[in-house]
């Protein structure tokens, strides 16, 4: 009953129930939090107790996680492992529908790993080669009452696929997760791991896509879900290099961020958005990331001209609801600067201080201004969103977040009447390669850019990504 409430609208449970959603909400938690509590929870070995823990987290998991959704959910996995549920039913010669149910449990439980441990940290508590519990069965929920049960997927729509498709997305972004660390030890190539996505991306498209009519709401809500977390997997790989102030990322790389970013932001406003499919828009935020917002922020602030402008501002409008009668360069530093000053209040009451490494990489020199030595600085270094890192007290604010820098007097930042004075666009005529944000008498690394080239095999990466498509060519074409 809990998950019926979270899953339905405001205007409609204020019209049956008369109550505002949140208090009828707090009540129907509070009631599952007790029931479980009266369960053991802690003690338990009925599958239908771990069943509803699980529809719990999942209702919990969605748009705000804590560090305490981390800790109940590595309760949760190490008691599913207790249960075995970690070993798959067949091994025990269990009932079918046994088999389908303990499939569920443990996969969800999966998903609500790498849920939390992409909001808080720091890295998945399930690793694929412990445990060997099968994907649930592409079948409908009748098939398994069936005399003889199948013991095979079906190969066309069921009420297991949209499950599958979200089961079998995450797996592969577990995978992902544990191949980043080895991108940085250069125990895997880049050319490897987006590879890795690649095949997936075109099985899993092949796979599931003929299975979908979005004349069929389900359908269509699952065939957006599908391209939003693959397109993701592309961001989770590559932001490291774009966000990088020491590595001027490839503007091959830097397209496929810009093309993954827009579409999956499209994916993921239409899910929001589109009448038929408001019964699903309540999960929308357990499937969606600012993250990919602000990094396609950071881009068309400092390259205004990307031919994908146009869509990303659609997409941020929306996300982020400036105010309409700004330009979009006003649009970007007003939001750009929120985002600083609630850093900062953040980082200060909760005490967190910035690696040293972190520290060195930014340094801490105030940029040169455009024109201090009579060259021109790159956009994103220029205006006066630039300036040193700000120490509050024994917290710390950045001022670089997602390769933008920020100016750190107090206060907000005001809006400049004439921005063509606080910002200088790029030269169409200059290169499309990201600047680095760096401060005053530091240089790239000029090494760790050999190093990401080098780790490259482009005859590889022309057949995962054809050079028709991905040509790198960013900008829209010069008009002079």
């Amino acid at each position: 009953m809990f998950a019926g409430v979270v899953s339905m609208p405001e205007a409609k449970i204020l019209e049956d129930f008369g109550v505002a959603k949140k208090d009828l909400q707090e009540n129907f938690q509070q009631g599952t939090e007790t029931a479980l509590i009266r369960a053991n929870i802690l003690r338990t070995t009925k599958t239908e107790t771990m069943q509803a823990f699980v529809t719990y987290m999942i209702s919990l998991c969605r748009d705000q996680i804590s560090r305490a959704h981390s800790a109940l959910v590595g309760m949760g996995i190490r008691l599913a492992e207790c249960m075995a549920l970690h070993r798959d039913g067949t091994e025990y010669g269990l009932k079918p529908v046994e088999i389908h149910v303990r499939r569920l449990v443990w996969y969800q439980l999966c998903y609500l790993d790498i849920r939390t441990c992409e909001a808080q940290g720091p890295r998945p508590g399930i690793r694929q080669e412990e445990f060997d519990t099968q994907f649930p069965l592409n079948v409908n929920d009748s098939d398994l009452d069936q005399d003889v049960a199948p013991i095979t997927s079906a190969e066309h729509w069921t009420d297991m696929t949209f499950s599958l498709i979200r089961m079998e997305c995450h797996e592969m972004m577990r995978t992902l997760w544990f191949d980043r660390p080895k991108l940085e030890k250069k125990q895997i190539s880049l050319t490897a791991v987006l590879g890795k996505i690649e095949n997936f991306r075109k099985i899993t498209e092949e796979r599931y896509l003929s299975f979908m009519d979005d004349k069929i709401p389900v359908q269509q809500c699952a065939r957006a879900v599908l391209n939003i977390l693959l397109r993701r997997m592309h961001i989770m790989v590559l932001h490291r290099y774009h966000n990088s102030v020491a590595v001027r990322i490839p503007d091959r790389l830097r397209q496929i961020i810009l093309t993954s970013g827009t579409e999956l932001l499209e994916s993921a406003i239409l899910l929001e958005t589109h009448p038929p499919l408001a019964p699903w828009a309540w999960y929308s935020g357990a499937i969606q990331q600012y993250q990919v917002a602000f990094l396609l922020l950071g881009e068309v602030w400092a390259y205004p001209m990307r031919k994908e402008s146009d869509r990303i501002w659609r997409c941020l409008d929306f996300v982020f609801e400036p105010p309409t009668d700004l330009s979009r360069d006003q649009k970007a530093r007003l939001i750009l600067t929120e985002i600083r000053d609630r850093l900062g209040v953040y980082s200060q009451a909760r005490r967190l201080r910035a690696p040293t490494g972190m520290l060195q990489r930014i340094g801490m020199s105030p940029p040169r201004r455009t024109g201090d030595d009579g060259s021109v600085m790159s956009s994103v270094d220029a205006g006066p969103l630039a300036d040193s890192v700000v120490q509050i007290g024994v917290g710390w604010a950045p001022n670089t977040i997602m390769g933008v820098r920020f100016r750190t007097d107090d206060g907000p930042e005001p809006l400049p009447q004439d921005s063509s004075v606080a910002y200088q666009a790029p030269s169409l005529t200059s290169s499309t390669s990201a600047p680095t944000t760096m401060s005053a008498g530091m240089t790239p690394d000029l090494n760790m850019t050999d190093e990401l080239m080098n780790d490259i095999d482009w005859n590889e990466w022309d057949k995962l990504f054809p050079p028709d498509i991905n040509n790198g060519e960013l900008n829209m074409p010069s008009f002079s």
